[in-house]
């Protein structure tokens, strides 16, 4: 059953939050583009704490509406498909922590993808005390975000449409969620969430995506915080 905070807080966390993101982007990258570097991590800190507070207002609703924690995937399921899932999250998962090492030897490989991510330098993490900090950013959006766009926007979404349509809406709304960092970055959350959404159905469990959603977020800050370690931030032309 939908209670009335439900709508409240998915125009807060899918619709509200994800457009003012985006309205502010723009005078923060020139900001930090302007040397205010500290910046950076003052927004990963506001992300951290806005990401639990929306979990928060989420468990506040579940409690009012007599939602359980395995109601929003929060469980531990026994059969292969959990198993098969949870393998796959594990290898990917292990492959992508041990990445940033071995490109990290490779200056080709660094330059290529110092060019690709050019256009998201300004937010992406420069080594020092940034990445500590980036890291708990990664960690908490693996649990807060999976737990919001798949565990609960699905089942409310499911509410209204047909399964495979909540999936594609709840995906749409992951992937806009990403755009104040560029179209690009936009399209590549819309196919994480794709894939996220896919392990959640298959497992019937949040668990493999939590896992495997920190470990790309933990993954490319290690990597991203090695390629700009001594590459300024250049103002965009």
């Amino acid at each position: 059953m939908v209670h009335w905070g439900d709508h409240a807080l998915v125009l807060l966390f899918a619709v509200f939050q994800p457009a003012w993101e985006l309205s502010r982007a723009p005078r923060l990258k020139r900001a930090i583009e302007a040397g205010e570097i500290h910046l950076r991590v003052r927004d990963y800190r506001r992300t951290i704490g806005w990401e639990w507070g929306f979990v928060g207002l989420l468990a506040v609703v579940s409690w009012v509406a007599g939602r359980s924690a395995t109601e929003l995937g929060l469980v531990f399921p026994a059969g292969w498909r959990f198993w098969l899932g949870m393998g796959a999250a594990v290898l990917v998962s292990g492959y992508l922590l041990w990445q940033p090492g071995r490109v990290a030897a490779d200056e080709a490989a660094m330059e290529k993808i110092r060019k690709q991510l050019r256009s998201v330098e300004w937010w992406l993490p420069h080594g020092g005390r940034e990445l500590p900090t980036f890291l708990a950013l990664s960690v908490t959006a693996g649990i807060c975000e999976e737990i919001l766009y798949r565990g609960y926007l699905l089942g409310y979404l499911g509410n209204f449409v047909d399964p495979w349509l909540a999936v594609l809406v709840s995906t749409i709304l992951f992937g806009l969620a990403h755009l104040y960092l560029g179209p690009s970055h936009a399209v590549r959350a819309f196919v994480v969430g794709l894939v996220m959404a896919g392990l959640y159905i298959l497992t019937a469990s949040l668990l493999a995506p939590i896992l495997l959603h920190a470990a790309i977020d933990v993954g490319s800050g290690r990597l991203v915080s090695k390629v700009f370690a001594v590459a300024p931030v250049r103002p965009s032309l």
